[in-house]
């Protein structure tokens, strides 16, 4: 299969994504409040997201529509690409925090994902610097504080706080 199909056939699926998120958070309660920041409600971030995904879906379209050119494939029996290894090491990352979740919270499992994932992301060569670390572990904390008052304090959707304690 030639890029662009590839593209068209992923732009396919995400749609479909969007519109089954949109679909699901159907049945969401309506938000009560009478303030805009009251009436956000718990399908308001699914939506947004779904949003995002059509739009970036589209995006994906429109450039297997100018066609653009792909990179040139692998020769065969040279194993896989380190892009897709990457990408399996991210979507392990994924998983663990998925399934960590429920056990550890919301702010411990967050901050360990963030943290593990922008090292491995970082350059090899700046990965082991404590100024990096820092500033790796300085980001990861704000945005976990930061999306955790949002959706505690602002849209009012309860964050799990992990069975460690004892919520």
């Amino acid at each position: 299969m030639n890029a662009p199909a590839r593209d068209l056939v992923l732009t396919a699926c995400c749609l479909a994504l969007s519109g089954y998120i949109w679909y699901e958070t159907a049945s969401y309660p309506r938000p009560s409040g009478e303030s805009m920041v009251e009436g956000l409600g718990p399908a308001f971030y699914p939506r947004l997201l779904a949003i995002l995904l059509a739009g970036l879906a589209f995006l994906v379209a429109l450039a297997a529509g100018l066609g653009r050119r792909s990179q040139p494939a692998p020769a065969p029996g040279a194993g896989p690409p380190r892009g897709l290894l990457r990408v399996g090491i991210l979507l392990a990352i994924l998983v663990a925090y998925w399934l960590l979740m429920p056990a550890l919270g919301y702010l411990a499992t967050t901050f360990a994902a963030l943290v593990i994932t922008m090292v491995f992301l970082a350059p090899p060569d700046r990965r082991r610097r404590p100024a990096t670390l820092g500033l790796i572990a300085g980001c990861a904390a704000a945005a976990t504080a930061g999306v955790f008052l949002l959706f505690t304090r602002v849209v009012k959707v309860p964050i799990p706080m992990g069975t460690w304690l004892g919520h």
